[in-house]
């Protein structure tokens, strides 16, 4: 390590042994109690799982509560997989063949690869913070340095949006169907073009999806007033997308009967098939059996997020069903994907996607302190806000099942009652 400083200097030296080891050197407990923040360890937190890995082994340090800067989010240490030809700067390699040698070249230690799926680990620092606000409204926003992990769209689910009209040089942007487009060009070129107008880490990227806004960057942030300031950083910029939805919200009476999902009909027409959502990885047919069986209207998802844009529901609610006087939620923070590769490097990959929850209409209830957060409850977690109740708890199957509806609408009349 010594000859390393010397080669490289101190900072870059870290950063590579960092990328060695495929893990921090250090945890964050001082850091949490420092700053009131509860240490989580390695373990996902329902609400953010957008933010997490597939295995407890490639995430570490998580910590919980307001942030520095002032918004209710998770921090942690994680590492990437990456495919040792993606494009970009690593521990100040180029990962392009360079001089007849490759970054593989560049990271000794056997155990960082597996015979069948050959990858690197890329050590990062994430910040996640819920924007329901903005689930229906801004709806998804990515955006990553070109020379990087960059996504160029794909013209269907993803849009690809330039930058060179707001003064953003040597970054790319795709924006999610259905967003609003003027306000995602509002976000693009206020908030982040000020955050790109600094100097930003290799790795630095935004994204905005399933309600949750995350921010990262390469190598392990350790030092207090680096973590400070990286979550200060997504804290500005999760208030300033809130403010500029703010003016677009249209809060809803609970009463409203909301439009049908366009695919409903044709699965309700081949209701014993699979009929996948993408890029959410829903089982659509689940949903409309769910509700047959329970005599439930099936509403649309993103009309939902557009009627109660306040309601502190975790993830996107991408099957949402209507009984009298209540609402079912099927909500997801991560897509759904294959993950059987992994088998190969980790013991029993996986881990929750989202969460089930219940609406309720609380005429006459105040809104409660917590936010986003909610109260914790035996069941999970309820938040009031707007005179509705929304009581939710994580799901461990991938897919819905209707009696675990059941048991969360029981506990969440328990709530209001």
């Amino acid at each position: 390590m010594g000859l390393l400083k010397r080669l490289v200097g101190e900072k870059t030296a870290s950063r590579m042994s960092s990328g060695w080891r495929g893990r921090p050197e250090s945890d964050l407990r001082a850091y949490a109690e420092a700053r009131g923040l509860e240490f989580r360890d390695h373990s996902n937190q329902a609400g953010y799982l957008g933010a997490f890995t597939w295995h407890a082994d490639t995430q570490w340090n998580v910590v919980r509560g307001v942030l520095p800067g002032g918004e209710p989010g998770v921090l942690l240490h994680d590492v990437k997989l990456l495919d040792p030809e993606v494009p970009g700067t690593f521990y100040g390699v180029k990962s392009t063949t360079a001089g007849g040698v490759k970054l593989t070249d560049f990271l000794p230690g056997s155990d960082l690869f597996t015979t069948r799926y050959e990858y690197f680990k890329c050590p990062h620092t994430t910040a996640c913070i819920r924007i329901p606000e903005a689930t229906g409204t801004l709806h998804g926003l990515f955006v990553a340095r070109r020379s990087e992990r960059y996504r160029s769209g794909d013209g269907n689910v993803w849009h690809r949006r330039q930058l060179d009209e707001f003064g953003i040089k040597g970054w790319a942007a795709v924006v999610r169907k259905d967003a609003d487009r003027e306000l995602a060009d509002e976000v693009l070129a206020g908030p982040v073009r000020e955050l790109l107008s600094h100097p930003r880490e290799h790795g630095f990227t935004i994204e905005f999806m399933y309600g949750q806004l995350i921010v990262f960057q390469q190598y392990f942030l350790e030092k207090h007033s680096e973590l400070d300031d990286f979550c200060a950083l997504a804290c500005r910029l999760a208030r300033a997308i809130r403010r500029l939805c703010e003016p677009r919200l249209r809060p809803q009476r609970f009463d409203i009967v909301l439009p049908e999902p366009h695919w409903l009909g044709f699965v309700r027409s081949k209701i014993d098939e699979r009929h996948i959502l993408a890029p959410q990885g829903v089982w659509l047919e689940r949903i409309a059996k769910i509700a047959g069986e329970r005599g439930l209207a099936v509403e649309n998802g993103l009309d939902f997020h557009r009627a109660f844009p306040r309601l502190p529901v975790p993830g996107e609610a991408v099957g949402v069903m209507r009984g009298d006087g209540y609402r079912l939620l099927h909500c997801i923070e991560r897509s759904i994907v294959d993950i059987s590769h992994l088998r190969d490097a980790f013991d029993e990959p996986g881990g929750a996607v989202g969460c089930d929850a219940v609406v309720l209409p609380a005429p006459g209830r105040p809104d409660t302190p917590d936010g986003v957060e909610g109260v914790r409850a035996p069941f999970g977690r309820y938040a009031i806000s707007d005179e509705m109740l929304a009581a939710w708890t994580p799901r461990e199957s991938w897919q819905p099942t209707g009696e675990h509806f059941d048991g969360l609408l029981e506990n969440a009349r328990a709530v209001i009652s």
